[in-house]
């Protein structure tokens, strides 16, 4: 886990916490892709019974995706869904 993602227990709650409080909590590529095993870890664990999601500071809970880190990740992402969809599978060489 990264520092822009933290986990917090207290008793039976978790808080995850959005640590981006310069960039209004925006959540980068990386962020997203850790959120299902955070979450997977605190529903496994049965002292926990609720998990509140949160920003830090008091500006903004989250403006929503990094726009910035999206962008880069965008092409390839958008060219490996275009293979999987083809209809002969892809071959290395």
């Amino acid at each position: 886990m990264s520092d822009e993602l933290l986990v917090r227990r207290s008793g039976q709650a978790a808080i995850v916490v959005i640590n981006r409080p310069d960039q209004r909590n925006a959540i980068t590529y990386e962020m997203w892709r850790q959120f299902p095993a955070i979450l997977a870890e605190l529903d496994a664990d049965p002292e926990i019974r609720v998990v509140l999601v949160t920003g830090e500071g008091d500006r903004a809970f989250s403006a929503g995706a990094d726009i910035k880190d999206f962008k880069k990740r965008a092409a390839p992402l958008r060219n490996r869904a275009t293979i999987e969809r083809a209809s002969k599978p892809p071959v290395r060489l």
